[in-house]
């Protein structure tokens, strides 16, 4: 997965078009949530500013201990306020978080991230409790859905993990908008066979991709 996940205004037309396709015949609701990252990660800054001001200063030792002219003070100074801040600033990118951060902490970043957003986007309180969120996230490079007691029951988890693996391919193949509409039009259709459209059905959320982090409902 890219570093960034670039979705275009076209790209957002078109899986819009295609949730609206998808939620024609059925009760339920889809939501895609695609967010940069999960978490601030303010630690790895830190981390690697640590990291490089003990590389640095160990570097000035060993020169110090051959030439204790090596360097002036001034010199010093500039040298370790370098490697702070350089190590302030890589911990910012993509590559040096996930290289500092333990797999198992950015999955639970990510499920977190997952149960707030299903949460505030009012997908718990559908009719039918057959609200499906599908949560990409770039940092990460994680995709879930989480799916309402009332569809999950339909299903099972491998229809779901189906689903994740496809997604995931398709970024991979750098093919995101095509595999998220397509994994769309597929939950779209197990929730019509599952739970058809009623007469007095209303769309309960509206059909729009969401970008960013920590969602309000609509």
């Amino acid at each position: 997965m890219k570093r960034r996940l670039n979705v275009t205004e076209a790209d957002l037309k078109r899986i819009e078009a295609t949730l609206t396709l998808a939620e024609a015949k059925t009760s339920g609701e889809i939501v895609p949530l695609i967010v940069d990252r999960c978490h601030d990660y303010w630690w790895v800054r830190g981390f690697y500013a640590v990291v490089f001001f003990a590389v640095t200063a160990m570097i000035i030792e060993g020169r110090n201990l051959q030439n204790p002219f090596a360097f002036t003070s001034n010199e010093i100074l500039a040298w370790l306020s370098s490697a702070l801040v350089a190590g302030i600033v890589l911990g910012g990118f993509h590559p040096f978080i996930r290289f500092a951060t333990p797999k198992k902490w950015l999955s639970q970043k990510v499920h977190k991230e997952v149960l707030a957003n299903f949460t505030a986007l009012g997908l718990f309180e559908t009719r039918d409790r057959t609200g499906v969120l599908i949560f990409i996230s770039a940092l990460e490079r994680r995709v879930e859905i989480l799916a309402d007691k009332g569809i999950f029951e339909k299903t099972g988890e491998d229809y779901w993990s189906d689903q994740v693996n496809h997604v995931v391919n398709g970024i991979h193949r750098g093919r995101l908008t095509d595999a998220l509409c397509e994994a769309i039009e597929q939950v779209g259709s197990k929730l019509t066979a599952e739970f058809p459209r009623k007469d007095d059905d209303t769309n309960e959320i509206s059909n729009r991709v969401r970008l960013g982090r920590h969602q309000d409902s609509d």
